[in-house]
């Protein structure tokens, strides 16, 4: 699943994401979360197959400088 196919399924599915560019929360630590080339997610070198767990994921990645967090209004993780 490439990234554009994932945005296009994630704007089918809900078409407000959350407002994720508003959450500023304190920096918790890193997550070993690898997104590659090829669309597929990995966590700690092992593929994640949960659609719905990728989905997630998905909806909460911001960009900060030449960074991607997951973040929620209280946690980030690089």
């Amino acid at each position: 699943m490439n990234l554009e196919h994932l945005q296009s399924t994630l704007a089918q599915h809900n078409p407000r994401l959350p407002p994720v560019e508003d959450w500023n929360p304190d920096y918790c630590g890193e997550l070993e979360l690898e997104i590659r080339h090829d669309g597929s997610w990995h966590h700690q070198n092992s593929p994640i197959s949960r659609k719905s767990l990728i989905m997630l994921f998905a909806k909460v990645l911001k960009r900060e400088n030449d960074r991607y967090y997951l973040v929620t209004p209280v946690e980030k993780l690089g």
